[in-house]
């Protein structure tokens, strides 16, 4: 693995917080790296596609990047924040009732996260009307939440 890759690689690996390729850059230049744009995109390609890393696709937003180890995605839709969980496999029911081979899946349950939940309750309270707007298009409405 070359040197830029191995920065990336590290960098995606010990962090958390599903950095875009901006913020990539961003934090390898503000540690003293000097590297371009284009450099942290086609070494994100590179690792992509020895699947050393993993891409979340954003809606209206820039994809993200994470390590590959098994965990799945809560994504606030009010704020966009990106959380992990860890879930129960369901590949080997899955693989039974279809009578075949899963070879992998990516899961991101939307939500509205704590904060933004205090954020909307300060605002007068979180109604189903007000969930329904911030849930985009074509997804299911959110349970109305218990009164």
């Amino acid at each position: 693995m070359k040197k830029n890759a191995q920065l990336i690689f590290h960098l995606i690996n010990h962090t958390r917080e599903h950095p875009s390729a901006e913020e990539i850059h961003s934090q390898l230049r503000a540690s003293g790296h000097s590297l371009s744009l284009a450099t942290v995109y086609n070494n994100l390609h590179w690792l992509l596609k020895g699947k050393f890393i993993r891409r979340i696709p954003v809606d209206g937003g820039s994809d993200r990047y994470d390590r590959v180890d098994k965990h799945d995605h809560l994504q606030c839709v009010h704020c966009g924040q990106i959380t992990d969980v860890i879930l129960e496999d369901y590949m080997e029911e899955l693989e039974r009732q279809l009578k075949g081979k899963i070879v992998g899946y990516d899961l991101k349950i939307q939500y509205i996260c704590p904060q933004c939940q205090e954020e909307l309750a300060l605002r007068g309270g979180v109604k189903q009307n007000t969930i329904d707007k911030l849930a985009p298009e074509g997804n299911f409405p959110l349970p109305t939440p218990a009164q």
